[in-house]
């Protein structure tokens, strides 16, 4: 059986088998249900960058498609242009012309498309750094914080003390 686009990137299963599998992990003053709420975000912004990606690259291949279907609709324009051209020169012009155009023309495709290559990356690694700096925070609240017991804190030496060891 074949997976589809959207069996892949369901987040909830994965989260979800994730969950399951990682239940043993009870560690002492650790909040393991907020360990878990921060692994199923990461999770699912994991499949939205995934699903980002898969989205810019469809993007850029049927753009891709459509450029090349422009291409061979202005080849075969130009070739009726040059098959009415008069004379050698007249010909060799009009090739000249066309082969500025072709140019230019393909440098521009090649822009757009590195340009949609480009937005698609920055949106997929955008969502990721964010959700990086809001699972920091998260496991930073969820991290047993340490507790000051009076006898176990040294006071820190005084300036004469610290001169004399």
């Amino acid at each position: 059986m074949t997976k589809t686009y959207d069996q892949f990137l369901d987040s909830s299963k994965i989260a979800e088998d994730l969950v399951t599998k990682l239940k043993w992990l009870a560690i002492p003053g650790v909040d393991v249900e907020a360990v878990m709420a921060t692994q199923r975000k990461n999770i699912e912004a994991l499949a939205n960058a995934s699903r980002t990606t898969l989205d810019g690259a469809q993007a850029i291949g049927k753009r891709q498609a459509e450029i090349f279907q422009e291409t061979m609709n202005h080849t075969a324009g130009s070739l009726e242009a040059l098959a009415k051209a008069g004379t050698p020169l007249d010909i060799a012009t009009q090739q000249a012309s066309l082969m500025k155009e072709g140019f230019d023309t393909a440098l521009r495709s090649m822009r757009e498309l590195a340009e949609m290559v480009s937005k698609a990356q920055l949106d997929a690694v955008g969502a990721i750094g964010d959700r990086v700096v809001q699972s920091l925070h998260e496991f930073n609240r969820a991290a047993p914080q340490p507790t000051t017991d009076a006898a176990a804190v040294k006071a820190e030496p005084t300036a004469k003390e610290s001169v004399s060891h």
